[in-house]
């Protein structure tokens, strides 16, 4: 109360006790004997001392130490669709090193932010770990090998056709495994894949909606990688000739990372047309 009274750090004189001592020598520079002892007691600084309320009194200031707020290593996830519609977040914090972030936004996409610096297509650093747009791909969606053949669609039975319809009856021998316009089922599947069907005709209806994986550029036409599949697409690959294509759907119907590798192509063209012009400035 005294010190806060008089403007005065609450405190005790930090001193030191030394001791010189002088030796006697010989002619070679070897100790013979002690002359003289002294000690001292030598003033260093002024040391706070902690009041009985674990304070300290500081020109008459009462003042606390507060220890820096450390956020534990971890995975962090956040609903944001309560301020934002349709938007998530989730933070990487490591023991040591760069804070990573993604969220998502109102177009679908997903960003990444390190160290809250400005944000990018989260499919950037994916790429820079060694993936390309078909691991990605692969990963999060549904992959089909289509091969067509005058205008139809054919596949290879897989476990991804499940819920696909077919085009004709397929049929082993003089029975019918599978009848027009029937979707495929898990069981039916394997029982094509027991029997050794190499291929099976789908219906061309059951592309619409779905993603071309990767660019096809066949018999003169072009058709851009990550296309959707509406009906005019649908008629230029029926008129493309014969030729194999990967087809993409989610089975969630969540296509932001479709969006995400978009947005990224789209930065990635920005930039190259931006060196373009540089070079041809200098």
């Amino acid at each position: 109360m005294i010190c806060k009274l008089k403007g005065i750090t609450y405190g005790a004189s930090l001193m030191l006790k030394v001791k010189l001592t002088l030796w006697d020598t010989d002619a070679s520079g070897n100790k013979i004997g002690v002359r003289d002892i002294k000690e001292q007691e030598i003033y260093v600084c002024e040391f706070p001392l902690m009041s009985e309320s674990g304070s300290f009194i500081i020109n008459g200031v009462e003042r606390v130490i507060v220890n820096q707020l450390h956020r534990s290593p971890g995975v962090i996830f956040k609903n944001l669709t309560q301020q934002k519609e349709n938007n998530y977040y989730a933070q990487i914090i490591p023991e040591k090193g760069s804070w990573v972030e993604f969220e998502t936004d109102n177009k679908n996409l997903l960003h990444i932010r390190i160290d809250r610096k400005k944000k990018f297509p989260a499919t950037v650093i994916l790429k820079a770990l060694g993936f390309n747009d078909l691991d990605i791909l692969n990963r999060i969606y549904k992959l089909i090998d289509i091969h067509v053949k005058d205008g139809n669609f054919y596949a290879k039975p897989d476990k991804n056709l499940q819920g696909f319809k077919v085009k004709e009856d397929i049929m082993v021998e003089s029975e019918v495994i599978v009848q027009k316009q029937k979707k495929l089922t898990s069981k039916v599947i394997s029982r094509l894949i027991d029997l050794n069907i190499n291929e099976i005709a789908i219906d061309e209806n059951e592309l619409l909606d779905k993603y071309i994986a990767e660019k096809i550029d066949n018999n003169g036409s072009v058709i851009e990688g990550l296309s959707l599949i509406d009906s005019k697409i649908l008629q230029e690959l029926k008129l493309m000739g014969n030729f194999n294509f990967k087809l993409l759907y989610s089975e969630y119907d969540d296509y932001m990372i479709i969006n995400t590798l978009k947005a990224d192509h789209e930065v990635l063209q920005k930039r190259r047309i931006g060196l373009k012009e540089d070079l041809h400035k200098h």
